[in-house]
């Protein structure tokens, strides 16, 4: 009968841990998503202000010029800090997959252990099964041997 791994308790909390890992890591990516589509938003608005300033440049609207200027500033703030947070989320998520590298090893390591636990049991088993089948052969020749020294003495 195989014995239960000793370690069971720590691979599953080693399990548990990479997998909490892995989720976290989603966390990240889906708030690079997040920030991704805020940088896209913020393009277009670029955009759609180039635009309308040269409308306005046509029409000389000074006013309307004036107010873009200032609306373009508040843009450029959002992009520096969306650009900030971008970074972070990369440092973070580059963080996390390390983490998550260090969660795998640290899991094949059980299970290189779990493996070899597994191989000696197995080997266990031969040598004890080996054993037998030798006492076994040991039994079989010495009855067939007491057998054949019967046979002779009664000639």
């Amino acid at each position: 009968m195989a014995r239960p791994f000793r370690l069971q308790t720590v691979a599953r909390l080693r399990e548990e841990r990479r997998d909490a890992a892995r989720a976290q890591l989603a966390d990240a990516l889906r708030a690079a998503e997040v920030l991704e589509d805020k940088r896209q938003d913020l393009a277009r608005l670029f955009d759609e202000l180039l635009e309308a300033r040269r409308h306005a440049a046509s029409r000389a609207d000074t006013s309307w010029l004036m107010s873009a200027g200032r609306y373009e500033l508040v843009l450029r703030a959002d992009e520096k800090t969306l650009n900030a947070n971008i970074a972070a989320v990369e440092q973070e998520i580059d963080r996390r997959r390390q983490h998550i590298a260090e969660a795998d090893r640290d899991l094949r390591a059980i299970e290189v252990l779990r493996e070899r636990a597994e191989l000696e049991a197995k080997r266990e088993a031969a040598r004890r099964e080996a054993k037998v089948l030798d006492e076994f052969a040991s039994r079989a020749a010495y009855v067939t041997h007491a057998d054949v020294d019967g046979l002779t003495q009664a000639f």
